[in-house]
């Protein structure tokens, strides 16, 4: 009888923890449609202030990024790169690509696989290369998918990672399109 008892009441204490985690699991999944939420209202009024910006002084803070970019040490120092090329709303990122191939640095940009939502990070050897690239729908420049070209993520590792963004906190974190 003692068994019997003691098995009842580990299934009650089984079946008290299972109504637990769903509990925690109901308030996580309320709390990430919340944040959900947010981000989207706030990517929609960081891209409404953005379209406000004149093409002028849009080119006069990507010029402030690229000067503080060209005095970063991480960056001078830096040999291979990864560049994730800007959309029209972000910094623009083709001075960086100029200044990343023109000083040797090994230059790798994305190239999305959106049948596998999969993403290399590609060698671009020249700005002639680039400007002979594909454009995807995105309005993005990349390798075409059937075609082998070195592939950062299976060779070396990469130095730094250059990534603009629609808006960013003041400690760093990218605000992400929302995809």
């Amino acid at each position: 009888m003692k068994s019997l008892t003691s098995n009842s009441n580990a299934l009650s204490n089984c079946k008290q923890t299972h109504v637990t985690i769903l509990n925690i699991y109901n308030n996580i999944s309320i709390a990430m449609n919340a944040i959900r939420s947010a981000k989207s209202a706030l990517r929609k009024e960081v891209k409404a202030l953005v379209s406000t910006l004149t093409t002028e002084e849009k080119a006069r803070q990507s010029g402030l990024v690229m000067g503080r970019l060209l005095t970063n040490a991480e960056y001078l120092k830096s040999r291979r790169i990864s560049l994730y090329l800007s959309m029209p709303d972000e910094v623009n990122t083709m001075d960086v690509l100029k200044h990343a191939l023109g000083s040797g640095k090994e230059c790798f940009i994305p190239r999305y696989d959106d049948r596998t939502s999969t993403m290399d990070m590609i060698r671009l050897w020249t700005m002639e290369e680039y400007h002979d690239l594909p454009t995807t729908p995105w309005g993005i420049k990349q390798h075409p998918l059937l075609q082998h070209h070195e592939d950062a993520i299976t060779t070396q590792p990469l130095d730094v990672v250059i990534m603009p963004g629609l808006a960013f906190t003041v400690d760093g974190c990218r605000l992400g399109r929302g995809r």
